[in-house]
C-alpha cells in the first residue's frame, strides 16, 4: 500500500471519529434537562411543604404574647396526677413548684417587688385581735366550672394539710383552727402558746382547692 493511500485512510478514519464524537455530544445535550429546569421542578414539588412550614412559623409568632405564657421545666418521669396536694404530683403542679400558681389560684399573691400580699381569690384580710385573722373572699371569684369560691373551699384546703404532708402543713403548728365563719369569711385562730403571725399571713398565698370535688374522692 502506497504512502498516499495510507494518509488518505488515516484522514478518513480521523474524520469519522470526530463525527461520531460530535453526534454523541449532541445527543447528550438533548436528553439531559438543564440545571435551571431541574431546580425549578424541585422547588415546585417542595412548595406545599414549605408553605406549611411557613404557615406554622407564622402561627407561632402571631400568638398573643400578652396573654400566652410558655413555661419549661425538667420532668424526670411521667406525672401521675396534677393535684398539688397529692404526694405523687410532679412538675409543674407539685406543691413546691414555682409554677403551681400559674395553674391554681390563692387567696393572695405575694409581690416580690413590694413584699406585699395582693388580692386574688381573697379581697382583704384583717387582724381582729392578736390571735385571730379574718379573710374576706372576692365575691367575683369562681372556679373553672363556674362554681363560686367559698370559705368552705378555703378551710378545706388547710384541713388537707392535717391529713397529708404538704408545703403548708406547718401552719397547724401555730393554728388551733381554720374555719368558715360564713360563705365569704375565713377565720384563722392561732394558738395562744405558740403563735406565728408571719407564717399565717404567708400561708394566704397557698393555692386553694374545691371542697365539693375533694369530698368525692
Amino acid at each position: 500500500m502506497s504512502k498516499n493511500t495510507k494518509r488518505i485512510l488515516c484522514l478518513i478514519f480521523a474524520v469519522a471519529m470526530i463525527a461520531s464524537l460530535m453526534a454523541g455530544c449532541g445527543g447528550g445535550n438533548s436528553a439531559t434537562p438543564s440545571a435551571s429546569s431541574t431546580g425549578s421542578d424541585k422547588d415546585a414539588a417542595a412548595t406545599p411543604e414549605k408553605e406549611a412550614e411557613k404557615d406554622g412559623d407564622t402561627a407561632v409568632t402571631n400568638l398573643p404574647r400578652e396573654e400566652t405564657l410558655y413555661v419549661a421545666g425538667y420532668l424526670a418521669t411521667q406525672a401521675t396526677n396534677y393535684n398539688p396536694t397529692s404526694g405523687t404530683s410532679l412538675w409543674p403542679v407539685a406543691d413546691t413548684a414555682q409554677s403551681t400558681e400559674l395553674i391554681y389560684e390563692s387567696l393572695f399573691m405575694y409581690n416580690q417587688v413590694t413584699s406585699e400580699l395582693e388580692p386574688l381569690l381573697g379581697s382583704e384580710y384583717t387582724w381582729v385581735d392578736d390571735l385571730t385573722l379574718e379573710v374576706k373572699l372576692n365575691p367575683d371569684a369562681k372556679w373553672n366550672d363556674g362554681e363560686a369560691v367559698t370559705a368552705e373551699d378555703v378551710a378545706y384546703t388547710y384541713e388537707l394539710a392535717q391529713l397529708m404532708s404538704v408545703s403548708w402543713s406547718s401552719i397547724w403548728s401555730y393554728c388551733e383552727s381554720i374555719e368558715a365563719k360564713d360563705d365569704s369569711t375565713v377565720v384563722f385562730k392561732m394558738k395562744a402558746d405558740n403563735p406565728n403571725a408571719l407564717l399565717v399571713e404567708r400561708s394566704l398565698a397557698v393555692c386553694s382547692a374545691q371542697a365539693h370535688l375533694g369530698s368525692q374522692v
